[in-house]
C-alpha cells in the first residue's frame, strides 16, 4: 500500500468508510435498493469521494411495480439470501445494511472479511458463503474460528463500532444498523481521532 498509494492510511480508510455510508444513505432515503453492493461497484478518488458504478442492477419502485435487482455476490449477500434466486426477490434496506458492513469492515479492518478465519476443529473447514449462512464469525463469538493472524485486533475499534458491527453481522436483518447510522457513528470517531506522537501516520479513538 506504501508503494502503490502513499498517503492512503488508516483515517483515510475511515473518511471512505463515511462517504460510502452516505451515499447508500441517500439512495434508501429515496426508496432504492442497490442490491448488488460489493467492492467492485465503489470508486473512491484521491480525496476519499465515493461514487457508486454499474448501477443498471439497482432495485426502483414505479408506483406498485418493482425492478429486482437479480444479481449479487455471494460474500456480500446476507445469510437469508444465501442460495436464493434473486429475480423472485424483493430486496430491502436490511439486505443492503448486512452488505454495506461487510464493505466498512474491510476498509476499517485492513482487508479481513468479518467470515473469515482459521477453523480449529479438525477436517475441512466450510467456505467463506457457508460461514455468511450459518453467521458463524471469530467476531460472533464463533467457537470454531479465530481471526486471521494478519487481522488487526477487533478491539482496537471504538466499542461502539464493535457493537455495530456484531448487529449488522449477526442480528437479524431489522435489527441491523442501517447507512444513516452508521454514517453518524463514523462522523462522530472521525471528530475525536488522536493522532500518535512517534507516527503521523497512525491515528486512534479518544
Amino acid at each position: 500500500r506504501r508503494q502503490r498509494a502513499p498517503g492512503i492510511t488508516w483515517q483515510y480508510s475511515l473518511r471512505i468508510a463515511r462517504n460510502l455510508s452516505a451515499v447508500v444513505a441517500a439512495l434508501h432515503a429515496k426508496g432504492y435498493v442497490i442490491g448488488d453492493l460489493n467492492e467492485s461497484n465503489v470508486l473512491v478518488t484521491d480525496r476519499a469521494l465515493v461514487t457508486l458504478v454499474d448501477c443498471d442492477s439497482v432495485q426502483a419502485r414505479d408506483n406498485y411495480t418493482i425492478y429486482r435487482c437479480t444479481v449479487g455476490k455471494g460474500e456480500y449477500t446476507p445469510p437469508e439470501l444465501q442460495g436464493k434466486v434473486f429475480e423472485k426477490i424483493n430486496r430491502s434496506k436490511h439486505h443492503d445494511a448486512f452488505g454495506l458492513a461487510v464493505l466498512l469492515f474491510l476498509l476499517l479492518m485492513e482487508g479481513v472479511h468479518p467470515f473469515s478465519g482459521v477453523y480449529t476443529p479438525q477436517g475441512e473447514p466450510p467456505g467463506l458463503l457457508e460461514n455468511i449462512r450459518t453467521k458463524k464469525s471469530p467476531y460472533l463469538k464463533s467457537v470454531d474460528f479465530k481471526p486471521m493472524p494478519i487481522a488487526p485486533p477487533f478491539d482496537a475499534l471504538p466499542a461502539m463500532l464493535q457493537r455495530l458491527f456484531k448487529r449488522a453481522l449477526g442480528a437479524r436483518p431489522r435489527w441491523r444498523p442501517t447507512a444513516r447510522v452508521w454514517l453518524k457513528e463514523l462522523e462522530k470517531l472521525e471528530q475525536n481521532l488522536v493522532a500518535c506522537s512517534k507516527n503521523s501516520f497512525h491515528v486512534y479513538s479518544d
